[in-house]
């Protein structure tokens, strides 16, 4: 911002360069909460001619390192990773299992008592003595190992339910981290925008202090010589000084937007790093994208929720199961072959509605999602309608403030030309460059707004392209 003197103080153009940021601060919020080729040049010079050697950050450098240092998309990617795991739990009923039980105890009675029948076969059966007989509490050693083989042969489609709805809950979650991946470089690109355009007020502000420091030091060059009176520093130095303040209001904004940034992408800016100007010119074409991505992801919640609900109905299912068992069992020396093969049907008569209970849930989950998409969805489209129209008039106004900047570097030139004859004022010389800092800044924040546009509604996954005016 540029202030003149007292006798200068009601000019209208004393402080258009404070007046334009606030005004572009209520146009475009979301760039402040998140937040002729002549002409377009030599604004990009300036931005850049201070910068030095400094380090120059592309936009996409940054995306791709949020992408990979954001907590939020590493928290995206375990639950997808979770969401796969229960996918793989809900396959395991329909795979059969295989055990290897192996036993081994000394405990009283069943000994092996050898027995014949009335063909005189022979067989051992187990024999226990009540209490108070010789030997009753004696311990026998038994052992046995066995093999088993269960699965389950027919559910009546619970465990294809219980998949249908795992992977529903896992297209859910694949999409919700696409969601979120998007969400981290939207953050990002608003970041960046915020940042570039601090830095770009930095740069103007700069310019114009090292143009006051100039006219002051002229000044007092004409005072020196008598060519002009001793009252005419002052003001000089005044408007030096609120420059030099300006300027180091805009140094912490920098700071600022730079602490903003680094938080967004996940890392630690440099004290020398600068935006990548040349964004202002490269942008990517709008994406013809019908479904916002949070919507998408509550649509894919709404039906895992669906699916979820027709899993617990099918939790009241019959189940057909087959089991087979194979092994030895042994008494001291004595070994027996052991096997056995059976089918089981298992029906739940009655389990107090818990499964009614939990599909109603999800259904009702499930409606509330609908929603939710559907509001979204909504929001989306109107955030994109006002992009298109931002965009628009960001073009528009470009056009007029390279006009406007042009005019004021005419006029600041005449002034400049007028005072070194001796017939502009101080005051007249103040006004033209503060129009002229104003126009650049109308410039500089116009581009700013197409960027912001642009890359809104460009997809998360587009990067800067060759763009011509």
């Amino acid at each position: 911002m540029v202030i003149v003197s007292k006798r200068a103080a009601s000019l209208p153009v004393a402080s258009s360069t404070e007046r334009h940021s606030h005004d572009f601060r209520s146009s475009h919020p979301r760039l402040f909460h998140r937040g002729s080729c002549a002409v377009r040049a030599g604004l990009l010079g300036l931005a850049l001619s201070a910068t030095g050697l400094a380090e120059t950050v592309s936009l996409a450098e940054l995306e791709q390192r949020a992408l990979g240092a954001r907590g939020a998309v590493a928290a995206s990617e375990a639950r997808v990773g979770s969401a796969a795991a229960r996918l793989e739990a809900a396959r395991v009923p329909s795979r059969p299992t295989l055990g290897l039980g192996v036993q081994a105890e000394a405990a009283p009675g069943g000994r092996l008592v050898r027995v014949a029948d009335a063909s005189g076969d022979e067989y051992l059966v187990a024999g226990s003595r009540s209490i108070g007989d010789p030997g009753a509490l004696t311990p026998d050693a038994r052992y046995g190992a066995t093999l088993s083989l269960e699965s389950r042969l027919y559910d009546f489609g619970r465990t294809a339910a219980a998949m249908r709805a795992a992977q529903a809950e896992q297209r859910a979650a694949q999409v919700a981290g696409r969601a979120e991946r998007d969400n981290v470089v939207r953050e990002v690109r608003s970041g960046y925008l915020m940042w570039m355009l601090a830095h770009g007020t930095r740069d103007i502000l700069r310019e114009n202090a090292g143009g006051l420091t100039a006219l002051r030091q002229s000044v007092e060059g004409r005072v020196a010589g008598g060519a002009l009176p001793g009252a005419e520093v002052a003001p000089a130095r005044y408007e030096e000084a609120r420059a030099a303040l300006e300027l180091s209001r805009a140094d912490t904004e920098v700071q600022i937007a730079g602490l903003a940034l680094s938080r967004a992408a996940g890392l630690t800016l440099g004290p020398d790093a600068t935006p990548d100007f040349a964004l202002l010119d490269s942008l990517p074409s709008a994406e013809a994208r019908v479904v916002d991505p949070k919507a998408d992801a509550l649509e894919q919640q709404r039906s895992a929720a669906l699916s979820a609900a027709s899993a617990h109905r099918k939790a009241a299912s019959p189940v057909l199961s087959a089991r087979a068992d194979a092994g030895i069992r042994g008494q001291f020396d004595q070994v027996f072959p052991v096997y056995r093969v059976g089918v089981t049907l298992e029906l739940p008569l009655l389990d107090g509605g818990a499964s009614n209970a939990a599909a109603q849930l999800s259904t009702s989950r499930a409606a509330e999602l609908t929603a939710l998409a559907r509001e979204a969805q909504a929001l989306a489209d109107l955030d994109r309608a006002r992009r298109r129209a931002e965009l628009s008039d960001s073009e528009t106004r470009i056009h007029l403030a390279e006009q406007l900047l042009q005019a004021a570097q005419t006029s600041h030139q005449h002034a400049q030309d007028q005072q070194q004859l001796g017939g502009s004022a101080l005051e007249a010389l103040v006004r033209t460059q503060a129009r002229v800092s104003a126009a650049k800044l109308e410039l500089l924040t116009a581009r700013v707004a197409r960027a912001n546009a642009a890359l809104s509604l460009a997809g998360s996954g587009a990067r800067p392209a060759s763009r011509t005016r």
